[in-house]
């Protein structure tokens, strides 16, 4: 014979029926008892969770009830520009790497003769396009280090590079042109013949 959910639920909530203890015969001492049930751990957490939800129901019901009407009165009271303000930072925006038309383009306007440059990304989120700047340079005969670290230097929505001069400020111009992001050369003087290029940290708008 089957048995429903229900009396499956009974069954459990009741627990394994647990039968008194045999009666010595040789003691003169005889123990009637019609045994017991030992409930579940779970079943006993349950009706304690209940019994306080019937004896605190009212108080609870009436303190959500409390909260949304409030949270309506503040909605309608706050002025609009106060609504729906956001208090997350801004999130980091990833940079595109660069297509193979604009690798071209920017190899071609690279100035000469090629030294020796460092790429540095200081998010994870500039690999891509700090890659395919590497293999426009290298194409050109640029010998090309990258290195992904964050540094003071680099941070902010554009690519800042040094040292300042003729060679630093023709390859701004030139990644300017092709992809439209700033460059910032950096004021540092020193020799050109070891340049630094690093991509700051994109935010989104």
């Amino acid at each position: 014979m089957k048995i429903g959910m229900w009396e499956r639920l009974k069954n459990w909530n009741r627990g394994t029926y647990v039968p008194p203890p045999e009666n010595d015969p040789d003691s003169p001492l005889i123990i009637i008892s019609p045994g017991y049930y030992k409930r579940p751990l779970l079943a006993k957490v349950f009706e304690t969770i209940c019994q306080f939800f019937q004896r605190q129901g009212a108080g609870i019901i009436a303190g959500i009830m409390i909260s949304v009407v409030a949270g309506i009165l503040l909605y309608l009271i706050l002025p609009s520009n106060l609504k729906f303000v956001s208090t997350t930072e801004p999130s980091l925006q990833h940079w595109p790497a660069l297509t193979s038309a604009q690798q071209s383009l920017l190899g071609a306007k690279l100035p000469t003769p090629p030294s020796p440059i460092t790429i540095i990304c200081v998010s994870n989120n500039c690999m891509d396009f700090a890659k395919s700047l590497a293999t426009a340079f290298r194409e050109q005969g640029w010998e090309v280090t990258m290195q992904n670290e964050h540094i003071i230097w680099g941070m902010g929505p554009h690519i800042r590079i040094a040292p300042a001069g003729a060679r630093s400020e023709a390859i701004g111009k030139a990644i300017e042109y092709v992809t439209g992001t700033k460059a910032v050369i950096s004021p540092e003087q020193d020799d050109e013949s070891q340049i630094y290029l690093a991509i700051g940290e994109r935010l989104d708008p």
